[in-house]
Parts: structure tokens; sequence; C-alpha cells
């Protein structure tokens, strides 16, 4: 049986993918190889890439007995390519964000399988890293659920 960490992990990748670059998001992550399960942390070959991996879960006794509070953090990188000013690479990491965060709001239960799913982040210039040329968003998703004990 899958850890319903490996079940959550797929569906946030499913609904990064559901933002197509229509409506009311600005960037396609539809594609494939655009959004990605690893780490990645230096500017990629492509012109636009979101990576998701975990980091550190929180582990909590629960209101009811026999149940345990979950809170996993999911890191997301986004790069999104450039070729103007500081100022034009923070707002195309803006949007990108915007779409990362529309994305993940299309259904915050993560198809049922979670309580809640929030995303705070920030936007930045890559050329402030010697990353030149693209701009970068850095964001957590938090994940909260409930999971009985033992089982």
């Amino acid at each position: 049986m899958a850890s319903a960490l490996k079940a959550i992990m797929a569906q946030v990748v499913t609904q990064l993918q559901v933002a197509d670059g229509t409506g009311v998001y600005s960037y396609d992550l539809s594609a494939t190889g655009t959004v990605i399960r690893g780490a990645v942390l230096n500017p990629p070959q492509s012109q636009l890439l979101v990576s998701v991996f975990l980091v550190p879960m929180e582990s909590n006794p629960g209101d009811r007995l026999g149940y345990h509070e979950r809170v996993q953090t999911v890191k997301v990188i986004g790069w999104v390519a450039h070729d103007g000013t500081e100022g034009d690479a923070e707002d195309m990491a803006a949007d990108l964000l915007d779409t990362i965060t529309r994305a993940i709001g299309t259904d915050r239960t993560l198809s049922a399988k979670v309580r809640d799913a929030v995303v705070t982040g920030s936007v930045f210039s890559g050329g402030t890293y010697g990353w030149d040329g693209f701009g970068v968003v850095s964001a957590d998703l938090r994940i909260n659920w409930s999971q009985q004990a033992g089982v």
C-alpha cells in the first residue's frame, strides 16, 4: 500500500499541471517536464521549470486518541527565463507564483487527501545570486492532515 505522503505528492504535481496558461493562469505548467519532483537549485536548461520536493514533516498527537496530526512542507522552486531588467524578472516570477498559488487553490484538499494546503512564497531576480536571465520563485506549500496511528 502506498503511503499517504506519496499519494499527496502525486496530487500536488497533478494540480500544478492543471495550470495550462489559459484563464487565470499566466504560465502553462501542463507540458511534460515542466513540473518535476526533486530539487532544482540552479538555473535549468528550460525557459520554465517548477520543482517540488519534501522538506521536514511535523508529527504531533492528534485531538482524537489514536490519531496523529501531520504537517508536511513541500518546497516549490520555480524558474522563469527573461531577457529584461531585474524588475522584469521579479514581475515574471510574481506571475509564476500566482499561477502556482491558483493551481493549488483549485482544490486545497488535494482531492480529499488532506484537510488543507496553503502556499506562502517570495520572488526575486536571479541576477541577485548570479543567475542572470531568470526570475525565481521560492515557496512553501504547507499541507496538513490527520492519520490514524499504527495503521
